[in-house]
């Protein structure tokens, strides 16, 4: 089937300089790869390569004849994916990024071929920087075409013959669009589409003078197709967020090839038919890489040696939800059999070995974690260019010392258009898990901004764990609803999830179910969290003197606040375990307020404060009253924050407060009697159940949110509402009876649910 050309290595390398592969190459290096070529004969439906084979790597050129490509379908059949004709290459990726062949070679008819040895190219390479430039570039430019190639197959389907596919290609021009670069603008005409063969892009509209995100486009999206069937302007702008790699057909070529072949012109139609249909853009089968940037906030060594395990029990965490890939400097080495990176990158502008890395861990990997060096080189310049998520590492015994790379993230935040920077978020990595976090609000006031923050013990799995769901928008929060002594139902609640195996990632409440979060978020155990509303409720249970005259309130508000300050003591909502936040209504200013910071007490003050029973909360110039007002179980906001799964634990019944009496007594003898005259209210009274002032405002606000409420429960994927009606709104003497109904009810409803989809989804 071979046979070594030594007598017309002339005539090979005119073969060479013909084809499309090697244009531009110079004469020499030409002569040079002549030399190390063999020319191959395949009789038809012989079989030059097959798809895992680790032989034939190299590039094979057809002098003649007619070549298939074939790749693995889903089901395992070989699908044809292009014809290879007199004169063109193939296989040119297995010289930088494949190991393994990606498809199988048949030759259709008698076949005459040129193969170059992959090693007698990359000799050449060694020797010849500038043939090492060339080679890479055309090999790269093969690998965007193989990727467009199956866009196309993707977006055109079985509508198109592959000689229209061939003419697509032909048409059309390829774009590099730097990272936080606009591809074109709102209101533009539209003169052209795209296809998105790498990278990542943003959409926005004008809305008030500001760039407002409205979409994001993914590797083997389209963008503008309707417009070149419209003539409607551009509706939207399009940015790309990293190095972007587009294919553009403009409009004069596409109306050119509709013409000729109107099948494209069926096809299109049908796609955009079935985007709209859909509301979503067509599926393409590619999946865009996420990249997490690891950076360090100290310079000591032993914070390195942290954050090289964070990063790398990370990547394990992440892997259990998707795949994912940790890369630091020495790995990167280590893959490229250099010396150090940092060297390599300084010489070149674009250094090919590992551009193709990359390429060749994003077909695999969803997640690639790459860790910065603690200095800011080459190397951490490379990885903060890649990021889709800044995560910065702190260890709070060192603190943030590392100057010059703060300073260099602060300058990319500030060169940066608002609308396309980076998310920062705060990893706060703890090595003893018995000291309760401090100083968190230090920390993120000099890091500023950060949109969230995770304290992590650096040796608990499942920390990492929960910080991997929530960076992949898998995280399971709860949320807790108000409704007073009824909300000791919560602790049965939380009892049977932790029996369930069900993670608890992020808490949020309002009123009862506020004090519920904070509890949970300080990683307090069900008997520790028993003894506090036990406790609690001793110390909030009202006496006669604890009434005042009711100018503000009913009720004094200094014992309230004492119970708080009994378990809260100075705890910042910042410095809590598990992200968390409760709801208040500011009456000062009408709208519902949540407090993510600050000290706990006073928001479990402020979210608790019943309207009439108690004086409003006052912070920072506001009042402020019972969230239960506007919204009484805000798992909505912990939805819409954290892109979470979403457990909803109601606790206010559907009916309360039904009477069984035809009108309300007189109020003043009534209460006389039952504080002073026990036979004489029993006799006149007999089993009347009169509200009192409490539980009827506690019953308005519930009311008042119901709308709410069910709004909840609709976008829960569980939704828990335990049957508390028989209990009072404060009944804390009942706690182990309103505890055990949460637990069994809890456990009835759970067993009805298919907890491992909803927790591995």
């Amino acid at each position: 089937m071979k046979e070594k050309n030594t007598d017309h290595s002339i005539v090979v390398a005119e073969n060479l300089k013909d084809s499309a592969f090697f244009e531009n190459v110079s004469q020499s290096y030409l002569d040079e790869i002549a030399s190390s070529a063999i020319i191959m004969k395949a009789e038809k439906d012989d079989v030059i390569y097959t798809a895992g084979e680790e032989n034939s790597a190299g590039i094979f050129l057809l002098l003649s004849g007619l070549v298939k490509l074939f790749r693995k379908g889903e089901d395992t059949t070989l699908d044809s994916t292009e014809d290879i004709v007199e004169g063109e290459t193939f296989n040119s990726l297995s010289l930088f990024y494949e190991k393994k062949r990606g498809e199988t070679a048949t030759a259709s008819a008698y076949s005459r071929l040129l193969f170059i040895p992959k090693q007698a190219l990359l000799d050449l390479c060694h020797t010849q920087p500038e043939f090492n430039k060339i080679l890479h570039d055309k090999t790269t430019l093969q690998f965007n075409r193989n990727k467009l190639r199956r866009i196309l197959l993707n977006f055109y389907s079985d509508e198109v013959d592959q000689s229209i596919l061939r003419k697509i290609m032909l048409t059309g021009e390829w774009i590099t669009l730097k990272h936080n670069s606009k591809l074109f603008d709102e209101g533009e005409p539209s003169d052209s589409m795209f296809f998105l063969v790498r990278g990542f892009l943003k959409a926005f509209i004008n809305s008030d003078g500001n760039l407002k995100e409205v979409g994001e486009i993914k590797e083997g999206e389209v963008i503008g197709e309707m417009g070149l069937l419209s003539d409607e302007p551009r509706s939207a702008s399009i940015y790309s967020t990293r190095e972007s790699i587009l294919f553009k057909v403009n409009k004069e070529k596409f109306d050119d090839l509709m013409r000729s072949s109107p099948s494209v012109l069926f096809a299109l139609s049908k796609q955009i038919i079935l985007r709209f249909k859909k509301n979503q853009n067509v599926d393409t089968g590619n999946e865009n890489t996420t990249f997490l940037t690891l950076i360090y906030t100290s310079q000591d060594q032993k914070n390195q040696l942290s954050g090289n395990k964070i990063g790398k029990t990370l990547d394990t965490a992440l892997g259990k939800i998707d795949s994912s890939y940790f890369l630091d400097r020495t790995l990167v080495n280590e893959k490229l059999g250099i010396k150090d990176i940092n060297k390599e990158l300084s010489l070149e502008k674009k250094y090919y070995p590992l551009d193709n890395l990359i390429n060749n861990l994003g077909k695999d990997y969803k997640y690639i974690i790459l860790e910065c060096d603690p200095d800011n080189n080459m190397w951490t310049k490379w990885c903060t260019r890649m990021g889709d998520k800044f995560l910065f590492m702190l260890d709070p015994e060192d603190g943030i010392n590392n100057s010059p790379m703060i300073r260099e993230m602060d300058e990319i935040q500030k060169n940066t258009p608002k609308h396309l920077l980076v998310d920062r978020q705060l990893i706060i990595f703890h090595q003893n898990k018995n000291t309760f976090p401090t100083n968190t609000i230090k920390f993120l006031e000099e890091l500023h901004p950060i949109s969230n923050h995770y304290h992590i013990d650096i040796n608990n799995e499942d920390d990492f764990n929960r910080l991997a769901r929530i960076l992949t928008g898998s995280s399971i929060g709860v949320a807790f609803g108000g409704g007073g002594a009824r909300g000791i139902a919560h602790i049965g609640v939380y009892k049977a999830l932790i029996e369930y195996g069900i993670p608890v990632d992020i808490v949020c409440g309002t009123s009862a179910g506020g004090m519920m979060s904070g509890l949970v978020a300080s990683r307090y155990s069900i008997e520790e969290i028993t003894e506090i509303f036990k406790n609690f409720g001793k110390n909030v249970k009202v006496k006669l003197g604890d009434y005042t005259l009711p100018y503000s309130s009913i009720v004094k508000d200094p014992k309230l606040i004492e119970a708080y300050k009994s378990f809260c003591g100075e705890k910042k909502i910042e410095d809590l375990w598990l992200p968390m936040f409760c709801c208040a209504v500011n009456i000062s200013s009408a709208e519902l307020t949540i407090f993510d910071r600050g000290n706990l007490w006073k928001a479990l003050r402020a979210t608790t404060s019943l309207p009439g029973l108690l004086v409003p909360a006052v912070d920072n110039g506001s009042l402020f009253v019972d969230g239960g007002l506007i919204n009484n179980m805000p798992g909505d906001i912990l939805k819409e924050r954290y892109n979470s799964k979403l457990i909803s634990v109601n606790v206010s019944p559907e009916k309360d407060l039904v009477p069984n009496f035809s009108e309300f007594p007189n109020q003043t003898k009534y209460l006389l009697k039952k504080m002073f005259l026990r036979k004489k209210f029993k006799k006149d009274y007999g089993n009347m159940e009169i509200p009192n002032l409490a539980s009827i405002m506690v019953r308005s606000i519930m009311v008042g949110s119901a709308k709410k409420t069910n709004e909840v429960a609709k976008i829960s994927e569980i939704y828990l509402s335990p049957p508390t009606d028989n209990f009072k709104m404060l009944d804390y003497d009942n706690l182990e009876k309103i505890t055990e109904v949460g637990y069994k009810y809890a456990v009835e409803e759970l067993n009805k649910y298919d907890l491992n989809q909803i927790i591995n989804s």
